[in-house]
């Protein structure tokens, strides 16, 4: 014997067609709005997404090398010293004759009246006409992570000869040592 059909409750066949249509429904609705994040595989803008990330990348490199190429060496400026002005450089005049400075392709070294000697790396020469006085060389040097500065008329020939831009009275000659 069957049992009696309560009205009030769904039949066995209606609940389980309710479950099949929510279920198409639920799919129909994912298939319209793509997968759920984390979830069924990758997104279709995935592979667009990944060329804009390569892109960009790609762009950040670019600008880095150029300001690597271009922008860096400007900043540290141009440390070749002219191979003319190379050797150590001493002068007769009695209040200095016990100093002398030597000027190499990457540092200068002064000698002081106690004969000690201070020795800075050249990050910077920059080389003007000077008229009849000769050629205006400027030079920044590091003095404990300071940028000094060393600035000198040069006039070349036979006997070259050096004269400071703050003491022109004072010439000095490339010395034997």
């Amino acid at each position: 014997m069957t049992a009696p059909h309560d009205p009030r409750k769904p039949s066995q066949g209606s609940l389980g067609q309710r479950a099949a249509d929510l279920v198409a429904e639920m799919r129909n609705q994912a298939a319209a709005t793509g997968p759920s994040p984390g979830r069924g595989g990758p997104r279709p803008d995935a592979g667009k997404r990944r060329q804009r990330v390569l892109g960009a990348a790609f762009v950040v490199l670019l600008v880095l090398a150029a300001v690597w190429l271009f922008v860096l060496p400007r900043l540290e400026g141009d440390a070749t010293v002219p191979a003319e002005l190379f050797g150590v450089w001493g002068t007769t005049v009695s209040s200095h004759a016990d100093r002398t400075f030597e000027i190499s392709d990457s540092t200068l070294t002064f000698q002081t009246a106690d004969a000690a000697y201070t020795e800075h790396r050249i990050v910077d020469v920059d080389r003007r006409e000077g008229g009849g006085q000769g050629t205006l060389y400027i030079f920044e040097y590091l003095n404990q992570d300071e940028t000094y500065e060393f600035s000198f008329y040069y006039r070349g020939g036979a006997e070259p000869t050096i004269r400071f831009a703050n003491q022109p009275q004072l010439v000095w000659r490339r010395t034997g040592g």
